[in-house]
């Protein structure tokens, strides 16, 4: 019996030492500067305002209901005719401790009659570093955009 309770012990502490778990991100760690592989830039600050800047088609992808915000008519009816360059509004951090999400609403987005808003996923990256991933669909088919801290 003591065997037993001292080779659970060991294996427990070994298990715990060996792969220590990633501390949960927090709004905190977001403020900044962030960039995609796309070249979007996003920059958070502390009054829970934001800017973006240099929009792909990926990102706005994310932030649509549906997909056809390439397709002239939509480019026209909801963006002057112009796809958006820039945008800014406000961000939120909601969700679970375990899945927080960063949600944005634009009050400006190019020419837009009416600004759209959208989230995104705050996780920690491969490396442990915190990011933020954008899904057009279903996250099971892999994120369109992720953004990293710029630099």
């Amino acid at each position: 019996m003591l065997m037993s309770v001292m080779a659970v012990a060991v294996g427990t502490l070994f298990g715990a030492c060996g792969s220590p778990q990633p501390s949960p991100v927090r709004a905190e760690d977001f403020l900044g500067e962030w960039c995609s592989a796309q070249r979007d830039q996003l920059n958070l600050d502390v009054l829970g305002e934001f800017r973006s800047s240099d929009l792909s088609h990926e990102f706005l992808a994310v932030l649509q209901d549906d997909d056809e915000y390439t397709e002239e008519s939509v480019l026209k009816r909801d963006y002057g005719g112009e796809f958006p360059a820039s945008g800014r509004g406000t961000w939120t951090w909601s969700g679970p401790l375990a899945s927080p999400r960063l949600r944005l609403e634009f009050v400006a987005l190019g020419l837009s009659r009416k600004p759209i808003s959208g989230e995104l996923m705050a996780r920690r990256d491969g490396q442990g570093e915190p990011s933020l991933f954008g899904y057009e669909d279903d996250p099971d088919a892999g994120y369109a955009v992720k953004f990293v801290r710029c630099g």
